[in-house]
């Protein structure tokens, strides 16, 4: 008899084909109308490999540059998960191994967001019995799209000094280039006038 529930059979022997983890628990037997005087219990541990290993993230996986998220993988898995391993996927199709933090590294922190931190994540879970991968988790949009501003608004400021500097030249050469009309810088209002005139014939 399992706990909780009761089975009856005829021989002194209980068959469990195949076993599922729902036949975990602890089991009795005990002579039929004598159900009082169980056995002393035996537990049977029914032992399988992570499965639904899944991602959470928080706070969510739009972050804008200089932000930080925390990412969290969690299997159901008999032995629990002894070990937690981290990859990002890049677009060149590698897998690039990802430190982690935790007692069995179930999280990923990243702090100080950068473009580069931008990609597709998962992780792997393994127990004595097995290993099993969750599904990527894309942490992209903001962060992109902050650049894109930060460049922008680069490129304005830039653009408008240039423009500054340009009419502030145009303006100085427009104020020192030339002298009053008529006239050339440096020149003398007597210019042109003959300075030794020739004495008159004596008759």
């Amino acid at each position: 008899m399992k706990e909780n529930h009761q089975t009856t059979t005829a021989a002194n022997q209980l068959h469990l084909q195949p076993v599922s983890r729902e036949d975990r628990g602890n089991y009795t037997c005990s002579l039929k109308g004598h159900e009082k005087y169980p056995s002393s219990a035996l537990v049977l541990d029914v032992q399988y490999p992570p499965e639904n290993v899944s991602l959470s993230v928080v706070p969510s996986t739009e972050r804008m540059e200089g932000d930080s998220v925390t990412l969290t993988c969690s299997s159901d898995a008999n032995p629990p998960v002894h070990s937690y391993r981290w990859f990002k996927f890049k677009m060149d199709a590698r897998h690039i191994p990802v430190e982690s933090s935790g007692e069995n590294k179930e999280q990923l922190n990243i702090t100080n967001m950068m473009p580069t931190d931008g990609g597709s994540y998962y992780c792997e879970a393994e127990n004595s019995v097995g290993v099993a991968n969750s599904t990527e988790v894309s942490i992209i949009g903001c962060i992109t799209l902050w650049m894109i501003l930060r460049v922008f608004e680069r490129y304005t400021v830039q653009e408008m000094v240039k423009k500054d500097e340009y009419e502030n030249q145009y303006n100085n050469v427009g104020i020192h280039g030339a002298g009053p009309q008529g006239h050339a810088p440096g020149g003398s209002e007597e210019q042109g006038v003959n300075s030794n005139p020739v004495n008159p014939r004596t008759k």
